[in-house]
């Protein structure tokens, strides 16, 4: 119940009131939640499936509130890949945050290539656990693959041709 009332108070653009409802909603059905992502063992049957669910969905409104830092975020979409690893939804979104994430890291281009492997690793295993987002997945997938390609055979050539 708190799933569906959460997303209509989304969709109403009441955030806030959608991540209230989520927080809510995990206390009283899963009140050990935090010892199941500390443990990192998926949660087998359709209850892993609902704490994944509420667990995406929360993460997803604490990134459009905007409310807490980068590092809280991916903690949460973290949650759902554990709990639910065969879900492709939780790799699905994991990647589009670290997508979002590169975008913020074009000052740090020493940090850019381990970002994208994330990037790469978690649309490849959305890929792998379903088909619902493939129309998305599998061409930023494969421009980031290929642009970091080209980027690291240019570097490799322009450091050849300076020594």
């Amino acid at each position: 119940f708190c799933i569906e009332k959460a997303k209509w108070l989304w969709d109403k653009g009441e955030v806030h009131q959608s991540l209230i409802c989520l927080q809510k909603g995990l206390r009283e059905h899963f009140p050990s939640h935090t010892e199941i992502a500390v443990q990192k063992t998926p949660v087998p049957g359709p209850r892993g499936l609902v704490l994944a669910q509420i667990l995406l969905l929360l993460g997803r409104c604490v990134e459009a509130a905007s409310m807490v830092e980068s590092n809280s975020v991916m903690k949460h979409y973290l949650a759902v890949t554990t709990v639910a690893p065969q879900w492709e939804d939780g790799h699905f979104y994991m990647a589009k945050y670290y997508d979002r994430l590169m975008t913020t890291l074009s000052y740090r281009p020493e940090r850019a290539g381990e970002v994208v492997l994330y990037v790469v690793q978690y649309f490849g295993n959305s890929l792998q656990n379903g088909n619902r987002y493939i129309y998305q997945s599998m061409p930023r997938l494969l421009t980031l693959w290929l642009d970091y390609g080209t980027s690291v055979a240019l570097q490799d050539t322009t450091e050849r041709a300076a020594s």
